[in-house]
């Protein structure tokens, strides 16, 4: 079921239009979870499979939410795919493995059928064109242990495996017809290297690699983050369109991705808004002195990040501020060079 690769080429490609400075800003659709739990009666947070279980149980639910970011002017959104897999939907919901498949394309579809809605209702600008990104986590988020925020799990399991149980959901989305593979809140760079090499048998999609992190130096498994960085867009520089960071405190995310400025790798960054979760006790914790997300989006315009969103507790509020803001650089970007 899973041997054939459909011919997607709806992302234009490196070779055709290289990712240059001049390339405007874009925003993302990102911390669906915090949206769509809005909109749920039984809570989703904890759950091993967090809002992918809607994808089942309540559809509606996450179109509903996808419109709700399309209104917000997204450029990007991303599917609601974040923990789904074929194991976890055969584990958690009782399907087969057909089933499974299928429902994860079926993420892919929610996302065209919210642009549509909206646009039908003339909410939106009707020639505006979107892109859809298929969401990939991490083989721990899986696990529903914790280890996805430490990366632990790559010492207990043999990376061929994880690679085999990464590739369904791979193609499942490429099948579905994204646009972009969102590789993200990794926080392992073994795992990562593995990702940006098994997407190369999807040649006709591009990805995104983003990282959780640390500290201001390192990813959440302790790797050197300009390190992990660059040794993962040398593996494949064709396909990828950028590497950064999410659900990370905004102020790390920051002093993390300074680390390539220069490095001529394009960049993506959706920081958390600075919460922290227990993947122990399952739950969210607040530190002090948490940097909004709002206070930096025209410093990761002016560092050179093309890709921008808002992760875990971020609200519609923040994305309007940075609609708002990207569009105010785009237009004195634009004008620059006019």
């Amino acid at each position: 079921m899973y041997c054939s690769i459909p011919n997607l080429s709806k992302f234009p490609s490196k070779k055709t239009k290289p990712i240059t400075k001049m390339e405007e800003v874009k925003m993302i659709e990102s911390g669906f979870t915090t949206q769509l739990k809005s909109r749920i009666k039984d809570k989703i947070e904890g759950h091993p499979l967090w809002g992918s279980q809607c994808l089942l149980t309540d559809p509606t639910a996450v179109i509903d939410t996808h419109r709700e970011y399309v209104r917000s002017g997204v450029d990007i959104l991303i599917t609601n795919t974040y923990q789904a897999s074929i194991q976890g939907f055969k584990k958690y919901l009782n399907l087969d493995e057909t089933q499974s498949f299928e429902l994860i394309k079926q993420a892919v579809q929610n996302c065209h059928d919210a642009i549509a809605i909206e646009k039908s209702q003339k909410t939106i600008d009707h020639n505006k064109k979107h892109l859809i990104a298929g969401a990939i986590g991490s083989f721990g988020a899986y696990l529903a242990d914790g280890s996805e925020y430490n990366g632990n799990y790559i010492d207990k399991y043999n990376i061929d495996y994880i690679r085999d149980w990464h590739r369904p959901r791979i193609q499942a989305l490429v099948e579905g017809g994204v646009d972009i593979i969102a590789f993200e809140t990794l926080p392992v760079q073994k795992e990562a290297e593995m990702l940006v090499q098994l997407v190369k048998e999807f040649p006709n999609v591009k990805a995104w690699l983003s990282f959780s992190g640390k500290d201001e130096r390192h990813i959440a498994h302790g790797e050197e983050f300009q390190q992990a960085a660059l040794k993962c867009w040398s593996l494949n520089p064709d396909q990828l369109i950028a590497i950064g960071v999410n659900c990370t405190e905004s102020r790390i995310s920051t002093e993390l991705l300074s680390t390539l400025v220069g490095k001529n790798v394009p960049m993506i960054v959706y920081p958390n808004a600075g919460q922290i979760w227990d993947g122990k006790n399952k739950v969210w914790k607040t530190p002090e002195n948490i940097e909004s997300v709002d206070q930096l989006v025209e410093k990761w315009c002016d560092m050179g990040v093309k890709y921008i969103g808002g992760c875990c507790g971020t609200t519609m509020e923040t994305r309007r501020f940075m609609r708002k803001v990207i569009d105010e650089y785009n237009a004195r970007s634009k004008s620059s060079t006019n």
